[in-house]
């Protein structure tokens, strides 16, 4: 029976080696297979693996969605910039 928790050394270990392999890679995109080839190696089941990895880059995304929807407006409002630009950056948030 394979492991329900991995130790935080594989995690750690999946996170650096895929984030080095997608620096590396000029698509950017074959870190995510090391990741969870790492975290199988670590004893953790293959469906739970890349879903661990399908959700860790979902909230990724979700945060920087949320940024852009923060930061766009502040920007629009604090930094002075003429009003087509203004107009851009409050549509971006939307």
């Amino acid at each position: 029976m394979r492991a329900l928790f991995v130790a935080i050394g594989f995690a750690l270990l999946a996170q650096v080696s895929g984030r080095a392999v997608n620096a590396v890679v000029p698509s950017g995109n074959i870190g995510e297979v090391v990741k969870v080839s790492v975290l199988v190696e670590g004893g953790v089941h293959d469906a739970r693996a890349v879903s661990c990895i399908l959700v860790y880059n979902l909230a990724g995304m979700l945060a920087e969605f949320t940024m852009i929807a923060i930061g766009a407006p502040m920007i629009a409002v604090l930094v002075p910039m003429g009003w087509g630009l203004r107009a851009i950056l409050m549509g971006a948030a939307i």
